[in-house]
């Protein structure tokens, strides 16, 4: 099967927001799911790996030990193949996940995220080819089965599954193959992502600051007294949030890495599928609309040359937003702060408009594993960050936020001034930080801070040429919350205590938050 026809049958910091919030996330799209009729298959692939002495090679012995080393907590699981072959086939749309975890069994409710548009292409240095769908895997997002506010995002491959849990009781964990396996080897790893939070990457190399510096005073228009609605985190959305299409594009090294370019572009969807599910958990739905592996390039090894290189190189883009992604561990930078149709327009590109040509760029320096252990959460991490900015975000220790112009954090160590009403005073730094923060401790559990998810939405909302910012949507039918939000729509709720009261309607997120 090809692409087409299957197609038509991890800083810069991490993110926070209310419960409430994160019910009406993923959580509302699996029990929309249920509601639906949807049948969750049991999907059983793994077995726990506890007899090591079955364990025949000596290399095979040694990435035991490297990953027992890292992470002496961590879960060692082997991934049956036989069992995975058969998923390819039925493509279920609700798969019931058993995953093998420390002393308990989780289940994993999920639903097919619908990871790719619909003119989704897939290159080589370029050029487009056809992939068989086992290469572009099976991709979901969902939640921890008892837990509506937790979610996860799971991508199956014939050979291996990468994954993110995140849940308010486990924390967050990761899931994936160890690397450097012997030939036919398919031995996972379940671990926290605390544990290898020493090892996230370097900050963002976008400082709002020094975007300001090159933008003459004169060009700034804002005047916090007529603050837009968009602008407000307070503010209702009257349409649903237009969906971005992302490209992704890997340099030279990541090919390399991993063995050809059709494994780096497996790899790369399946990363695309974690930041994709921390976006559609605040509202802001998002598809992959291209994937490139490359087999060299010229992108250099700092943030600000790549994005110079990268922008000039691919100028034009089957997407809403590129990403370069770089195998070296140097933080990222953003082309602009909401530049996502190419000019700045609203009064937050204002922020930090960018230079022509780049203001829907962005790049992210990454790695993928340490002593042989997966580390996906980081470059999901720092890609959701850098995207966060073109899709309308500052920074969290930015003077924009609490309806003040005062920041949110002060996990930077500094604020970073506003356009118009200039400096604030650095608040505390909380213990765990959000995406687009600064912050040392790293949690994926509550997604993104709720006042940025706001903006995220409100300001996507505004973009003509993702079909916001026109004529409000039809009335719809009960049961949704279009022009509903705080109120009862037929048998559901459109408020954030929808749980206390009865169930969300399917679309709460898109219009409510």
């Amino acid at each position: 099967m090809t692409v087409r026809s299957f197609l038509t049958s991890l800083t810069c910091g991490l993110v926070l927001l209310p419960a409430a919030a994160m019910a009406g996330g993923v959580g509302d799209q699996v029990l929309a799911a249920k509601n639906a009729g949807t049948a969750f298959d049991t999907v059983s692939v793994f077995s726990p790996a506890t007899e090591l002495g079955a364990v025949h090679s000596k290399s095979r012995w040694s990435n035991y030990r490297k990953a027992a080393d890292v992470l002496p907590e961590a879960t060692l699981i082997s991934l049956d193949a036989a069992r995975v072959a058969p998923l390819f086939k039925a493509a279920p749309a609700g798969v019931a996940f058993q995953l093998p975890y420390q002393d308990r069994n989780l289940q994993l409710d999920l639903v097919d995220s619908g990871l790719f548009s619909d003119d989704f292409a897939a290159l080589f240095d370029g050029k487009p080819v056809q992939l068989d769908a086992s290469v572009l895997g099976l991709h979901y997002r969902g939640t921890v089965a008892g837990e509506p506010d937790s979610f996860v995002a799971v991508s199956i491959f014939p050979d291996h599954v990468m994954g993110l849990i995140n849940s308010p009781a486990l924390g967050e964990l990761v899931l994936g193959p160890l690397s450097d396996q012997p030939t036919g080897a398919t031995d996972h790893i379940v671990y926290k992502a605390s544990q290898l939070a020493g090892l996230s990457p370097a900050e963002c190399a976008l400082d709002d600051r020094q975007g300001l510096a090159q933008t003459a005073k004169a060009d700034i228009d804002y005047d916090a007294a007529t603050q837009p609605d968009w602008m407000s985190a307070t503010a209702l959305p009257t349409k649903a949030v237009p969906t971005v299409n992302l490209y992704y594009d890997g340099d030279a090294d990541i090919t390399a890495d991993k063995g050809s370019q059709s494994a780096a572009v497996t790899w790369i969807t399946g990363l695309a599928n974690q930041v994709g599910a921390l976006f559609a958990n605040d509202g802001v739905p998002t598809n992959v609309s291209g994937v490139n592996a490359r087999t060299s390039e010229n992108w250099g090894n700092r943030p600000s040359r790549v994005l110079d290189q990268f922008s000039n190189q691919v100028p034009t883009f089957n997407g809403d937003a590129a990403m370069a992604l770089r195998l070296r561990n140097f933080g990222g930078i953003a082309g602009s702060i909401g530049g996502m149709c190419g000019t700045p327009t609203g009064n937050i590109s204002n922020w930090y408009p960018g230079d022509a040509g780049q203001r829907t760029h962005a790049v992210s320096g990454i790695f993928n594993s340490y002593n042989t252990v997966p580390t996906y959460s980081f470059t999901v991490s720092i890609v959701a960050h850098e995207f966060g900015h073109v899709l309308g975000s500052p920074h969290t220790h930015g003077c924009f936020w609490n309806g003040n112009n005062t920041a949110i954090d002060g996990c930077a160590g500094y604020t970073e001034d506003h356009p118009n009403t200039g400096s604030c005073s650095r608040p505390s730094s909380p213990s765990v930080g959000s995406i687009m923060s600064y912050c040392d401790s790293n949690d994926f559990n509550d997604g993104f801070h709720s006042q940025v998810g706001s903006q995220l939405r409100s300001y996507l909302q505004t973009q003509s040429c993702l079909g916001g910012g026109g004529d409000p949507d039809p009335q719809p039918q009960d049961g949704s919350c279009y022009q509903r939000c705080g109120q009862q729509s037929g048998s559901c709720w459109c408020d954030s205590l929808c749980t206390s009261y009865g169930d969300c309607c399917p679309d709460k997120t898109q219009y409510c938050g």
